[in-house]
């Protein structure tokens, strides 16, 4: 338990390509939320995650967020606290910008230019 601890109080800084992985991953989940007629392309996280050269431990700590803030069941092991909070606040950007028209038309298209979903 100790270790965990000291581990989290260690942890390094979300580096800019973390920070842009996790910024995509909450848009996602947003975006599915509330626009219809997309599918996301299979591996397109992982491929991202190569693509930006996060640190490896990002993908399992931003799903883990992402279930806290949806409030599902996750792997407490999983969360790093400056993931959780850097989800939080993207996750809050993306909400109030969702209320716009052109959010899902917007998103989708950079979605689709950037191999992350298609246009169903």
């Amino acid at each position: 338990m100790l270790a965990a601890c000291l581990t989290a109080a260690n942890a390094a800084p979300l580096t800019k390509a973390d920070k842009g992985y996790v910024n995509i991953a909450m848009g996602s989940v947003v975006f599915f939320g509330k626009c219809d007629g997309y599918s996301a392309v299979d591996e397109s996280m992982v491929k991202l995650g190569d693509k930006l050269d996060i640190s490896d431990d990002i993908p399992s700590a931003t799903g883990a967020a992402i279930k806290v803030l949806l409030d599902l069941d996750y792997e407490h092991d999983d969360l790093i606290p400056e993931v959780t909070q850097f989800a939080t606040g993207a996750l809050n950007t993306f909400l109030k910008e969702s209320k716009a028209k052109n959010f899902c038309s917007s998103m989708g298209k950079t979605f689709v230019d950037n191999d992350m979903v298609t246009k169903d």
